[in-house]
């Protein structure tokens, strides 16, 4: 079973990539995670349903180390998906802030809750795991109520989706905590450099959305290493402008009939500027 996890872990990874660069709106990016991972998990279980393993320890080091990793992307991109979706209903940083704050608590009493399973996985001890690890023994204490797919007798011993929550709110949880961190350098109040310079933007918030988007597409802020979020956020600090929805707005653009029309203008504008004899 180890092997085919190693297969199928690299594939998702694969394609989580691809959806990574392909995806630029994270609504939309979280979402097709979510399915992959579900989508391959669901091979993983199958291929676990026609499994006989050689003996109680290889079973034992599957559902204690191997199994909480597969489910634990499923919760992770699920619980980023639904994060990003809160986010578009808030208009402050206070109430982003706020939001994070309150998800961190979750976090806090769901680990407070099951603190003896995670303190006993995370001490690396081994009496009980015959008990939390084999199916067989199982009392199969977990019944958490947005994860009844993953529920299953014959695949799962209830401890290892435990953990799989665990270790995916360890990850929530750091990005989490970066996410309060970016969101206190956003107040406007913030020093962009030694002279503390912010700009007007005086055109119109889609023109500006325009204008990010292909500049993100072509790669041409920080040689493309750097995500749209990022910079949206550095965009409207620069230029002291609220975009609101952007990732909706880039899909008016789209659907424009001409998608490019503040590009043409600008195009246009610096050719008149360059025919004109003084410049």
């Amino acid at each position: 079973m180890n092997g085919t996890f190693s297969r199928l872990e690299l594939l998702l990874d694969k394609e989580l990539q691809q959806i990574e660069k392909t995806t630029p709106n994270p609504i939309e990016r979280y979402e097709k995670m979510v399915r992959a991972s579900v989508n391959n998990y669901a091979e993983l279980k199958q291929k676990l349903k026609e499994h006989q393993f050689a003996n109680p320890s290889s079973e034992i080091h599957f559902f204690k180390n191997v199994h909480p990793l597969a489910i634990s992307k499923i919760h992770y991109y699920t619980a980023l998906a639904k994060y990003y979706c809160h986010l578009a209903g808030f208009t402050t940083i206070k109430e982003k802030k706020c939001h994070c704050k309150k998800t961190l608590k979750l976090i806090i009493n769901y680990n407070s809750h099951y603190q003896h399973i995670i303190t006993y996985y995370k001490s690396g001890k081994s009496d009980f795991d015959e008990k939390y690890f084999l199916r067989e023994n199982s009392d199969y204490p977990v019944a958490l109520e947005d994860c009844l797919s993953l529920m299953d007798k014959d695949t799962s011993t209830g401890y290892d989706l435990i953990l799989a929550r665990y270790l995916a709110y360890s990850r929530l949880s750091e990005f989490l905590l970066s996410e309060i961190k970016r969101f206190g350098s956003d107040d406007k109040n913030t020093q962009l450099g030694e002279g503390g310079v912010f700009f007007d933007w005086t055109g119109s918030k889609i023109e500006l959305i325009e204008l990010m988007y292909a500049a993100w597409a072509k790669g041409s802020v920080s040689n493309g290493q750097i995500s749209i979020n990022e910079l949206a956020t550095t965009v409207q600090k620069v230029f002291k402008i609220e975009l609101g929805d952007y990732f909706h707005a880039f899909t008016e653009i789209k659907n424009r009939k001409n998608p490019t029309l503040f590009l043409d203008n600008l195009r246009n504008a610096l050719i008149k500027k360059i025919d004109e004899k003084e410049f």
